[in-house]
């Protein structure tokens, strides 16, 4: 949406999406430097959160990372020698596999999503409480309209 927001005649959408751009470039270039101290490449990070999450197959761990089905399998054998990863047939078709984070994985996530909301946490000290709770609206209505179907 160009123009005024009903909401506050004061922001323009384009503004607004400026805004949300250079907070997203500086949220995820504080990341790569925290995966990059960790000595964790981004996909095998985004890889890694998946099959923490839960039991992932590797098609759709393709779809996610953005990387062919044989740069996939390049990726998933890069988790399972570190030992993050383990990769087991699917019962129902043989021919796909399902990959699940191992005891190691979930702990290198651990300490990366600690590292990461240590991250936001200093960030947010060092805004006024009235920002906070603008953002807190902000991303609360942010998050509501990202649920709602593309």
């Amino acid at each position: 949406m160009t123009g005024t927001s009903a909401r506050s005649p004061s922001v323009s959408g384009d503004a607004t999406i400026a805004i949300l751009r250079e907070a997203f470039l500086g949220l995820r270039r504080h990341q790569r430097a925290i995966l990059r101290d960790l000595h964790i490449p981004y996909t095998e990070w985004v890889a890694l959160d998946m099959c923490v999450r839960a039991p992932t197959r590797g098609r759709d761990l393709c779809e996610t990372t953005g990387v062919t089905p044989s740069g996939g399998t390049t990726l998933i054998q890069r988790l399972v020698r570190r030992g993050w990863v383990a990769r087991a047939r699917e019962p129902a078709d043989r021919r796909a596999i399902r990959l699940t984070a191992t005891a190691a994985g979930r702990r290198i996530h651990a300490h990366g999503k600690r590292t990461m909301l240590r991250l936001l946490r200093d960030v947010t000290t060092r805004m006024t409480p009235g920002e906070l709770a603008a953002l807190e609206r902000g991303l609360t209505g942010l998050s509501r309209a990202l649920a709602a179907p593309p």
